[in-house]
């Protein structure tokens, strides 16, 4: 072989190797890429879930204030207490107009 030839075969050589890396390289991205997308799709549904549990136990708490609230004016009727200070001035606020004096609205 010339040296003309033995070049064109080093240099055929060394292109079938850059496209052997080359697609290697790619397959190894595509694995990346989607092993990615499936723990970006874990993470989206655990996100999801802990939502539902985080609704959930916000309703669980509204309802057991709610019922601590009726158990503490039911214990407060039994014994025959008045209301606190807080409690009668709370009252005493929201029973407040929401315009002033004179105020035509």
């Amino acid at each position: 072989m010339s040296a003309l030839e033995v070049g064109l075969v080093v240099a055929l050589a060394v292109v079938v190797a850059a496209l052997v890396i080359a697609v290697a390289l790619g397959y190894l991205d595509a694995r990346d890429a989607d092993r990615l997308a499936a723990e970006r799709d874990q993470a989206t549904a655990e996100r999801d879930q802990a939502i539902r549990e985080i609704e959930r136990l916000t309703v669980q708490v509204d309802h057991q204030r709610a019922r601590i609230e009726a158990l503490r004016d039911e214990l407060d009727a039994r014994q025959g207490r008045r209301p606190s200070l807080t409690t009668e001035w709370l009252t005493y606020v929201a029973e407040l107009p929401l315009t002033h004096p004179g105020d035509a609205r």
